[in-house]
């Protein structure tokens, strides 16, 4: 019988390797979990512990975007959402990082289909693009550059091009321009396109900017100001218009009075006029006052920026992503109580007992445990918790010994004992064998004897319950 039973055990253990090693893995090595959008269900159950890979499939013809996000009940992201483009696929592939068996986590996937922005959607978006502050930092970004191009060629650089000033900020531009469009709705996608040709000829704000920064250095090196006894005030009332102008806001300042950088331009060019010991008149009090002029003419050049990028670049080439959300709830809590697993072992050594015993029993682990993990995953405490559990079972040959010992159960002795998981299956275990030893006597008395233990070492296999019948199963019909 107990022959019979190694052989039983034998047969389950390799019935639940073939059948763990059958499961496909992908590209990055990870076992798969499938998980039907049309369907709304997954093919086999999430693992814990251990990174995996979650394969979207049967995704419809018309979804361009999907993304995955998963938290924890608690509200802890885990992975957050990232939308990846499908470029025609019909399935799409996400690496999960291992889950804790005892929490409880949401998987929500969003699968999104493009359409237009309805009349309503779209007035909403024009509006909300004037005052984005990415759509400034692009009006930033050309004034700044604009700016550097100037005192460049004041330093006796080449001549600016504003196609090249263009041109080198196209990169962050694209970038801002879609940033924009994320943060007023994340399912307004913008289509890149070519930004050069529609903003080429409108390269007023860049053009003014520096005309304005030119008539700043030559004003400064003029007689107009050298010649003055109060120079040194109005070199610094200068650079504090040069300064403001650089730190306006230029998506929200215009030429009326009442906003708050305009008025600050105007008032520093007022201050440059009343830092002249001997007043400007004339032409000198024209060229002085001309500042604003330009300040005007850069606002103008702005107008039109933002006309253009607004309603030549971004709007026409705006999509609405309609989302079709898929929830999956895992609750790893009630399947972490306790784990129990089959035990076979042999006792390499009981003391005072003379010979191998062979058991076999329940190993109780006191947290869920995923055999698919590599012991390397697992660090410190949640080590010991994956590896170490509580033994209990029976020997499957007699413990009796005549005038010496006898069964606790039957002739059986009871193994108790602990044991660590060395490997996947394989385990060390320290315990003791629980039977009845008889008392010493001259004279021997079946009924006296007295409990006794018996340490012992042994290494056994470790199979669990759920694996021996779902691998014994799929291991014979899988042949069929």
């Amino acid at each position: 019988m107990k022959h019979l039973l190694h052989i039983a055990f034998a047969i389950a253990a390799l019935c639940v390797y073939n059948n763990s090693q059958s499961q496909s893995t992908s590209t990055t090595g990870l076992s798969i979990v499938e998980v039907d959008f049309t369907k709304k269900s997954t093919s086999v159950k999430i693992p814990f512990d251990i990174p995996f890979t979650l394969k979207i499939i049967n995704l419809p013809g018309t979804v361009k975007q999907v993304s995955v996000a998963v938290s924890e009940r608690n509200g802890n992201i885990i992975v957050p959402e990232a939308p990846q483009t499908l470029n025609g696929l019909t399935s799409i592939e996400f690496v999960i990082p291992g889950c804790s068996p005892a929490k409880q986590y949401d998987f929500s996937i969003k699968a999104s289909a493009p359409g237009p922005l309805t009349p309503a959607q779209f007035s909403s978006l024009k509006t909300a693009l004037t005052r984005e502050a990415n759509i400034s930092a692009a009006l930033q970004l050309l004034a700044a550059r604009a700016q550097a191009e100037q005192k460049a060629r004041a330093a006796g650089g080449p001549v600016p091009s504003y196609a090249t000033i263009l041109a080198n900020s196209k990169t962050q531009l694209v970038a801002y321009f879609k940033e924009a469009v994320k943060q007023i709705d994340p399912n307004y996608i913008w289509k890149e396109i070519d930004i050069i040709p529609p903003l080429e000829n409108l390269l007023q704000f860049c053009k003014s900017h520096i005309d304005l920064m030119d008539k700043v250095t030559t004003l400064r090196a003029a007689p107009l100001v050298t010649g003055d006894s109060n120079a040194a005030q109005i070199i610094t009332a200068l650079n504090t218009f040069t300064a403001d102008l650089a730190m306006s806001n230029w998506s929200q300042i215009e030429k009326t009075p009442g906003n708050a950088d305009y008025d600050k331009l105007v008032n520093d060019v007022s201050n440059i006029e009343k830092a002249f010991h001997t007043p400007p008149t004339g032409v000198s009090q024209g060229v002085i006052r001309g500042l604003i002029n330009y300040a005007d003419d850069a606002i103008d050049g702005k107008t039109a920026f933002m006309d253009a990028v607004i309603n030549n670049i971004i709007l026409p080439n705006v999509e609405y992503f309609t989302v079709t959300p898929v929830l999956i709830e895992l609750d790893f809590v009630t399947n972490a109580r306790l784990f129990i697993t089959l035990d076979a072992g042999i006792a390499g050594y009981a003391a005072r007992i003379d010979r191998y015993i062979s058991y076999t029993g329940f190993n109780i682990y006191f947290r869920e445990v995923n055999k698919q993990t590599p012991l390397r995953y697992y660090t410190g405490w949640d080590r010991i918790a994956a590896t170490t559990s509580f033994l209990i079972g029976l020997t499957l040959s007699s413990i009796e010994k005549p005038n010496v010992r006898k069964g606790f159960i039957g002739d059986k002795a009871l193994v108790i004992g602990v044991g660590n998981r060395l490997w996947r299956f394989a385990r060390f275990n320290v315990g003791a064998l629980v039977h009845y030893r008889y008392d010493t006597s001259p004279v021997f008395n079946a009924d006296r004897y007295h409990t006794s233990l018996s340490p012992f070492v042994s290494f056994s296999v470790d199979i669990g319950l759920k694996e021996i019948f779902s691998g014994v199963f799929t291991g014979i019909f899988n042949n069929q």
